[in-house]
């Protein structure tokens, strides 16, 4: 049976996974350039070597209480969009055989935000498995790509 790697994070003292091929790298926290009218989750953009990365803050996006901490920033991509993820920081990467890794109860996957993937056991651990493309809300994602699209005209 193969072994699934994933880049796990913390949220109000819960685990996040999201595959690791689906992340590109770890920052520390940044300070996203706000966006006026921009969706609650969205914190801003950053730059990245020269690319504008969109920010989200991954509490708010769970509809968990703010946290005035500095976290760090997961950059992954996300329904072929690379975005930053707001995390209060990084348990590390965790391995999961086939037998430790459940689907999503019924209930989670109900919801109109499909992003709960499956949930993994280890010893007294769960780790809720994030589906990598529907991390961003819809509408979100959508705004994401217009802005992504923006940004190549005006370099262009």
């Amino acid at each position: 049976m193969a072994d699934h790697k994933f880049v796990v994070f913390q949220l109000n003292n819960e685990l996040y996974g999201l595959p690791i091929e689906a992340v590109e790298r770890i920052l520390e926290d940044q300070s996203p350039t706000k966006i006026p009218g921009s969706p609650t989750a969205m914190l801003g953009v950053f730059d990245l070597r020269g690319s504008v990365i969109p920010a989200v803050d991954m509490r708010t996006r769970f509809g968990m209480p703010a946290h005035e901490a500095a976290g760090v920033m997961v950059v992954a991509m996300s329904a072929g969009q690379r975005v930053g993820l707001r995390v209060d920081g990084v348990d590390g990467i965790y391995e999961f055989s086939e037998d430790e890794i459940q689907p999503s109860p019924d209930l989670l996957l109900d919801s109109d935000d499909d992003y709960f993937a499956s949930v993994g056991q280890r010893e007294d651990k769960l780790v809720v498995m994030l589906s990598p493309d529907q991390v961003l809300p819809k509408d979100l994602a959508k705004r994401v790509a217009k802005a992504a699209d923006q940004q190549l005209a005006a370099a262009a």
